[in-house]
């Protein structure tokens, strides 16, 4: 089961972010955002440079974004790491 995907069919990133972020003035990257911007990369939506773009993010910070998933799963991506993590 793939997790839904964070871009609308119609949307493209960069106007589907700035929707975000002016419905919500507190925008922030919980784990659902981040796990569902690598689902956008792996199923090829849209590439690594489009969702940097998009998303105003540094490629360091996607790679570290699948570093985590990869070791720890969608618990990985939480914006606070657990003590016992």
């Amino acid at each position: 089961m793939q997790p839904a995907v964070f871009l609308e069919a119609n949307a493209s990133a960069k106007d589907q972010y700035r929707r975000d972020q002016t419905a919500n003035p507190g925008f922030r990257w919980v784990m659902s955002r981040k796990a569902n911007v690598l689902s956008s990369i792996r199923s090829g939506r849209i590439t690594i440079q489009q969702a940097c773009s998009a998303y105003d993010i540094s490629v360091e910070e996607l790679a570290a974004w699948e570093e985590a998933f990869l070791r720890l799963g969608p618990k990985g991506l939480y914006a606070t790491r657990r003590k016992d993590v």
